[in-house]
């Protein structure tokens, strides 16, 4: 299994200070606390916040998992990184999904199928608990990588689609708060993906040796841990 995982934005309690009730104006209040948020300071408060509450714990949980930075946002939310992956959130956007040839990121494939799982770290905007990479392009992309190979290994007659366990190289798993009108879309789509990447002349030889289940999203934040 694949573990992918989010550092989720903190905000401060503390951005006014010195400023007496009623001093200001509530409108002139609230630009004075968005503008505090976007602060170099509190950015880098938050992100350390976010290091210390989720990526270190679940670091400390998922031990041997390598961990990867998301490109390029993910990459301020731990001192080092074993590798990096670039999911970008427009080839999740609603009605605009996507399996783009530009971002296979085989070396991640690679590397989390040999280790046998990953933590994948990114971070979004307030008020969204996950990004679009997260809650739909990394399955997209774990669905499709995984139907590709298990075509190259129904042709050898591979005893890793036997039995029940077969059916999960087929299945497409998506955060459960997402629509069924969502999840039925994307499914329509996935046959056309699976054509392109097998039409590309994409060589899945390495990535078929090395995985031996089929890839699995799981989605961990702040509220989840908590």
């Amino acid at each position: 299994n694949v573990s992918f995982f989010q550092a989720e934005g903190g905000i401060r309690d503390d951005l006014v200070t010195g400023v007496q009730p009623g001093a200001l104006p509530i409108s002139r209040a609230l630009r004075l606390l968005q503008s505090e948020e976007h602060e170099p300071l509190h950015r880098l408060r938050s992100i350390l916040l976010d290091y210390s509450e989720v990526v270190r714990p679940v670091q400390e949980w998922a031990t041997g998992a390598p961990l990867v930075a998301n490109l390029r946002c993910g990459a301020w939310y731990a001192p080092r990184f074993d590798a990096t992956c670039y999911f970008k959130s427009t080839d999740g956007h609603y009605g605009k999904w996507d399996f783009s040839l530009a971002r296979v990121n085989y070396p991640f494939a690679l590397l989390a199928a040999t280790r046998g799982s990953a933590l994948v770290v990114d971070s979004t905007r307030k008020g969204k608990v996950f990004p679009d990479s997260f809650a739909r392009t990394l399955p997209i992309w774990a669905c499709v990588m995984n139907r590709a190979v298990a075509g190259t290994l129904l042709e050898e007659g591979d005893d890793r689609l036997s039995g029940a366990g077969g059916k999960r190289w087929q299945e497409l798993s998506l955060p459960p708060d997402l629509p069924r009108s969502e999840q039925h879309q994307i499914e329509q789509r996935l046959p056309e993906w699976i054509q392109k990447l097998s039409g590309s002349g994409f060589n899945l030889f390495a990535l078929r040796g090395a995985l031996r289940k089929p890839f699995r999203c799981f989605w961990l934040c702040t509220a989840t841990l908590g």
